[in-house]
């Protein structure tokens, strides 16, 4: 028996010979010093995976490596995101999170338990990354750059604890049953003794090698006063592990099979739990493989070499072979082939691409030759902005599995508890020492906390990987649930039912053309606003300074251009800057204007100097889905139309969508303010906009998506989802994959309580035995997991 001195005080393991102190190694000592330095004793007290991997005294991080897990946020901060290994528990998550939120300059940390993706804010000027990863290295936790994740190394543990297991218990069945066939056939007693104790030695590896895990978290549990599923294992199997050695001396009946089978078939089920929950998160693991860790790089010399990497920068130019994943975005310079963007975009069919066209990191080139020139390396593709996006929303918790975690945290105190009444009741009803721990142990093993806390979050990572191949990127898993409860859906117009690239049909004015149409075109290309796009790309110039430019945020800029007052916007905006007088030639304009607005055009005006010199007919056609899609969606649902163009036009629009509601010269304001007022009348209000100008009302709805024009649209904050792909029908294609992860959440949820409802008292009245509630046990978790896996196979 080890003493207390010859244990680790941090890991728990035994000191080597020849260590002197508490601590079998610098690096623990460390740790220790650590978490009591910050006060996060209690760590200790929550804690119960097994620490495998000890680190030397003297922590080096290389920091170099990490270089492209760094990038920019606002106010000056960086974010950092990487990797973290021997992460066994959820205590390991809340130490990691504690030590670096306690450091100065860091702003937010979060670990996600199911990929162990840790992303920090922090201050540059008050910390650096090295001092980050030092302290999570230090505690334990060796931190590893993105591309080195992933590695296999617990499995490996786990499958090796399992062969051992395996190998001793099928030792140990031989024994067994001749102990069984001597109960019948009156076996000697020497022999009897002597296969009993061959029992207790073959079965002794078993407990203390395959069980070391489970032995040694509910030490360390049970002194910090806390319960885990580790506690209840380990009663069970050392129970029956103790007891059969006392009655090796007292006279009975041994179990040691049974002791060793359980923990044989428990390791099992981590096994293929740990192998399973990969499978479900397949779809996420296979998008960060899609970029190659090689390119074929211009020498400067006509001919190419082929690169890490992590060498590339923006601006080489590099090669693309048939079969080859696209190493990075860029631009092509010659060539044509046919691209496949798939994984990224949900779109079926390859696009071809030649001269001029945008290329996207990960796609695959399926035939032909490019040459491209790169523009956007590692962390700065939309690649690396999709995963990051996935992941940082696998990070938080919803509020399904904040419920959940609450119940399961009472479930093993419940256990426990039944386990002893069960013992006691059977004891004191004369069934004998023997029965009466069995059938203890039975409800120690049979109950199954991990298929309850599996039931929610293994469902939504599974959900975020299966949307990411729709065409959409989650970045709030709430989302899901909000979808299968919404009951209206407010749409914006402009970029979000039209194309999104409004052009000039035509002008009218009183002034010189070439006047009007360069001062309004100089002013517009201040405006981020697509109208204003449309304006400034219709008259290209540049030869003007715009001085005092004031843009009023769905309404219109106004400015000097050139040292001429300029106003664009709509009619109610630049009527301000108007002068009192206005001649018969603007009043003409001017009803012109609204004549052509009440046909259901839009219209865009333009003062200059005090003068209405005109105005802008801009078409804007509905997308080929839209009707489609609205359609589907006002079988079901209230629809409505938010626009801020003008009311007419806004009326043509709703009529050609199939008579929807609608309100239009609607501010961004005033659309959040009719959102908050759906929700007040008991709507539960989905927004879908394109982000721009559609924010405040995006961050009020209940839930939210953005039409990204682009791939490039996923950084949009305000939005719950963003879509990838050109396509409103992926709306309708969320809205299914919701509903079936909330079914199979409820399927989860129903099948882990019913399951320990009905287990639990079968076992307690002795119908299961241990090996079959350690069986039992074990398919609970694995059904919940492979339930949850059939997320990613349907087929939308």
């Amino acid at each position: 028996m080890l003493k207390s001195a010859d244990i680790c005080k941090h890991c728990g393991l035994p000191a080597p010979d020849g260590t002197a102190g508490d601590f079998c190694c610098p690096g623990c000592e460390s740790a220790w010093n650590i978490i009591h330095r910050f006060g996060l004793e209690d760590y200790y007290a929550r804690r119960s995976g097994v620490y495998t991997t000890r680190i030397g005294g003297n922590v080096s991080v290389i920091e170099e490596l990490f270089s492209e897990c760094v990038k920019d946020s606002e106010k000056g901060a960086k974010i950092a995101s990487f990797y973290i290994t021997s992460i066994r528990c959820a205590a390991c998550v809340w130490l990691v999170e504690n030590i670096v939120s306690r450091l100065q300059g860091v702003r937010y940390v979060r670990v996600n338990y199911a990929t162990y993706r840790t992303v920090v804010t922090f201050d540059p000027t008050e910390t650096s990354l090295k001092n980050i990863l030092e302290h999570i290295a230090y505690a334990g936790y060796p931190p590893v750059p993105e591309n080195l994740a992933y590695t296999d190394s617990e499995k490996k543990d786990i499958f090796l604890r399992f062969a051992v297991g395996a190998f001793f218990s099928m030792q140990l069945m031989l024994y067994s049953v001749a102990l069984y066939a001597g109960y019948f056939q009156d076996m000697p007693l020497s022999m009897k003794h002597a296969m009993q104790f061959i029992s207790w030695a073959v079965s002794t590896p078993v407990l203390f090698y395959t069980g070391f895990p489970f032995i040694r978290n509910s030490i360390m549990a049970l002194y910090r006063r806390h319960l885990s599923m580790d506690v209840l294992v380990t009663l069970g199997a050392g129970s029956a592990y103790l007891y059969s050695i006392a009655v090796i001396f007292t006279g009975g009946e041994t179990y040691f099979d049974t002791s060793a089978t359980i923990l044989t078939l428990i390791t099992l089920g981590k096994y293929i739990e740990l192998s399973v929950k990969q499978r479900a998160r397949s779809g996420l693991l296979s998008l960060f493989s899609l970029t190659p860790p090689f390119a074929r790089k211009s020498d400067g010399k006509g001919g190419f070499a082929v690169a890490p990497l992590f060498s590339i920068k923006p601006g080489d130019k590099l090669q693309i072979l048939p079969g080859d994943r696209i190493p990075a975005d860029g631009v092509v310079l010659s060539g044509f082939a046919g691209v496949d963007e798939s994984m990224l975009n949900g779109e079926p069919e390859p696009k071809s691409k030649q001269a001029g066209d945008k290329v996207l990191a990960g796609a695959m080139c399926m035939d032909g030759q490019l040459l491209i020139a790169a523009e956007s390396v590692g962390k700065g593709t939309v690649l690396s902005q999709i995963t990051d996006a996935i992941e940082s929303a696998g990070i938080s918790k919803t509020k399904a599995i904040n419920t959940v975690d609450k119940i399961s945290s009472l479930f093993i105190p419940f256990v426990l508890t039944v386990a002893i009444v069960t013992f006691t009741l059977h004891f004191f009803s004369g069934y004998g020492t023997g029965i009466s721990i069995t059938r203890a142990v039975s409800v120690l093993v049979v109950a199954c906390p991990c298929a309850m806390g599996l039931a929610v979050p293994l469902a939504i990572t599974a959900a975020f990987s299966r949307a990411a191949s729709l065409g959409a990127v989650v970045k709030n898993g709430d989302l899901f649930e909000t979808l299968t409860k919404c009951s209206c859906f407010c749409f914006d117009k402009t970029g979000t039912l039209t194309e999104g690239r409004p052009t000039v049909e035509s002008y009218r004015t009183a002034l010189n053309p070439e006047l009007f149409l360069t001062l309004s075109a100089r002013i517009e290309k201040y405006s981020g606003h697509l109208l204003a796009r449309g304006i400034s790309e219709f008259w290209q110039t540049d030869n003007l300074s715009v001085e005092s430019f004031q843009e009023v945020a769905g309404h219109g800029v106004s400015g000097y251009v050139g040292g001429v007052h300029t106003a664009v916007g709509k009619y109610s905006f630049v009527k301000e800057f108007i002068s009192e007088t206005a001649n018969k030639t603007e009043l003409n304009l001017t009803e012109e204007m609204f004549e052509v607005a009440s046909t259901g055009k839009s219209t865009v005006s333009v003062v200059i100097d005090g003068v209405f010199a005109g105005f802008y007919v801009m078409s804007d056609r509905l997308r080929g889905d839209a009707l489609q899609s609205v359609t589907d969606l006002k079988n079901k649902y209230k629809v409505m139309l938010l626009s801020g163009d003008n009311r007419a036009t806004v009326s043509a629009n709703a009529r050609l969508l199939g008579g929807i509601e609608y309100e239009g010269e609607q501010t961004p304001s005033e659309k959040m303010e009719m959102v908050a007022n759906l929700r007040q009348n008991g709507e539960c209000v989905v927004m879908v906009g394109d982000g721009i100008n559609d924010a405040p009302a995006l961050k009020q709805a209940d839930g939210s998506i953005a039409v990204g024009k682009s791939l490039t649209d996923i950084a949009i904050d305000s939005a719950d989802a963003v879509l990838t792909r050109h396509d409103l029908s992926v709306i309708g294609h969320l809205i299914m994959l919701s509903k079936q992860t909330r079914r199979i959440i409820k399927e989860n949820l129903v099948w882990a309580f019913a399951y320990n409802v009905a287990a639990i008292p079968f076992a307690a009245a002795g119908i299961i035995h241990p090996v079959a509630s350690a069986v039992s046990m074990s398919a609970s978790s694995l059904i919940v997991i492979l339930n949850s896996a059939r997320v990613n196979k349907r087929n939308f």
